[in-house]
């Protein structure tokens, strides 16, 4: 499931287009970073070649950048968080999203269960009751 949709009215799709670009390194950022993409050969640190896998990426250094996230943006991540972890659907990959978007304050496990009644089995040495005898 995606975190946000992939339809919806005209100005949501909008403000979500603008926050995937935010999202999004600039060339400038790329550089900066040293940002490479999958099948891109570079030297490490240490001048050894390597190979970025197909559909990764690979960089040699952070940088901070400030991102706003729009409230309509905020409003549809908690919502579908909530909505997978009511049907036991959250992965490992979503803990950290969910942690700065929904919060981590988590509610105290429930109760155990109560202990089964106690059955006590009638003897078989008491003298039972002979049906049709009065």
């Amino acid at each position: 499931m995606p975190i946000l949709p992939k339809e919806s009215s005209f100005v949501n799709l909008k403000i979500i287009r603008d926050f995937q670009v935010a999202l999004s390194a600039t060339a400038e950022e790329k550089k900066e970073c040293g940002i490479h993409e999958g099948g891109d050969k570079y030297l490490d640190d240490a001048g050894v070649e390597r190979t970025v896998p197909v559909g990764a990426l690979a960089w040699e250094r952070n940088i901070d950048k400030e991102i706003t996230v729009p409230e309509y943006i905020q409003e549809k991540i908690k919502e579908t968080l909530l909505e997978l972890d009511k049907n036991e659907k959250i992965t490992n990959e979503h803990l950290t999203l969910y942690e700065k978007f929904v919060g981590v304050d988590t509610p105290p496990p429930p109760p155990p269960p109560p202990p089964p009644p106690n059955f006590i089995k009638e003897s078989e040495d008491k003298p039972r009751k002979k049906e049709g005898v009065a």
